[in-house]
């Protein structure tokens, strides 16, 4: 059967509008899920959270060195001549819509087909929605979600390593997490594994460049605090916290007391759910590491880490710090999942193969 060229032509082009129709409309709800949880009085706060980065006056000194949203936000507002909170509000629809777009070119490309599509984006939807917090939601959380999933499927492709290098120092603009991608460039290397292939030796490289990125990023990011503030107000505004302070608090001691207490919390919110998200990402991420070892056992690596400096320095009940881990799940994951036997496939592979040229 023989197709005239409009009828070659408009296939493409109807597959393409209808997943991008399917983008606007999931990143739409979730706009939905963010206006009716965080609501419109605590967007504006965050929006003003975020202007006083770009104006050298942050809540907190660690806020300063975040800039990547706050200066793209103030791009936005006068290119296109919008309010603060306009502007603010088309960075966020503007994230997730390409983070949509992001996942639905990896999923056509390289799984099985539309299903496993279609579970990445309704999942990274719902996890999305279930980790919003009732009061934040600063623009780097929304860009750490886009990051991160630009990160996993970078990995998942086989992309070359240099690439991350970009990545990671866009990323140190956005928020420190991005150390972790230099925990993934350090332990492949030291791994000396690729996706799909295997080499017998670390990639000596690969590792000094995690090395130095890793050092350059923090360098950069003290550099910002120390130049572009010029005032922290969070001690003026909340006077539970010293001014001064450089880097996180240590609140083990609070996570494990709030984990305790949601355990018998009748609320309808169900607080025990943020506290488990991390505990079961741990637990993934450490038996998914060590039976598909050598294949993803840096992402694996990476992401163990990002969980436990989450649960270590970060405020669980503020569930926003989790929002970058969603590919983990929703990405990585259901890839797993939906590819048969790959861990024992892709470890025979590594074992059998030399290493390609990238």
């Amino acid at each position: 059967m023989t197709h005239s060229p409009t009828t070659r032509f408009n296939r493409p082009l109807f597959t393409v509008t209808i997943w991008a129709g399917f983008a606007i409309f999931l990143a739409a709800l979730d706009i939905h899920f963010v206006s009716a949880k965080v609501g419109i009085n605590n967007l504006f706060a965050s929006m003003q959270a975020s202007q006083g980065v770009f104006d050298g006056f942050p809540h907190w000194r660690i806020y300063q060195s975040r800039i990547l949203g706050p200066y793209l936000i103030h791009g936005i507002e006068h290119l296109f001549s919008l309010s603060p909170f306009a502007a603010y509000l088309v960075f966020i629809a503007s994230c997730l819509f390409i983070t949509k777009l992001i996942v639905i070119r990896f999923g056509l490309r390289h799984t099985d087909g539309i299903t496993p599509t279609l579970l990445m984006l309704l999942s990274q939807s719902l996890l999305f929605a279930m980790l919003l917090s009732n009061s934040w939601l600063y623009p780097w959380d929304i860009s750490g979600l886009m990051l991160s999933t630009l990160f996993v499927v970078m990995v998942l492709s086989g992309v070359s390593w240099r690439w991350f290098l970009a990545l990671a120092i866009f990323a140190f603009l956005n928020r420190e997490s991005a150390v972790f991608i230099c925990v993934w460039l350090f332990v492949q290397g030291l791994l000396g594994y690729g996706k799909g292939t295997g080499r017998k030796s670390p990639d000596i490289g690969m590792m000094a460049a995690a090395a130095v990125t890793t050092l350059a990023g923090l360098a950069v990011t003290e550099w910002l605090r120390a130049h572009l503030l010029i005032r922290e107000i969070g001690p003026e505004l909340w006077h539970f916290t010293p001014a001064g302070t450089s880097w996180f608090h240590w609140q083990l001691k609070l996570n494990l007391a709030g984990f305790l207490s949601s355990l018998t919390s009748t609320s309808l919110n169900l607080p025990v759910i943020f506290y488990a998200f991390p505990l079961a990402g741990l637990a993934m991420a450490a038996t998914i590491g060590i039976r598909c070892y050598p294949a993803y056992t840096a992402l694996c690596l990476a992401f163990g880490a990002n969980l436990i400096c989450v649960f270590l320095f970060g405020i669980l009940e503020e569930s926003r710090v989790m929002i970058d881990i969603i590919p983990f799940f929703s990405i990585f994951l259901i890839y797993i999942a939906t590819s048969t036997d790959f861990c024992k496939s892709c470890a025979r592979t590594q074992a059998d193969e030399p290493l390609k040229k990238r």
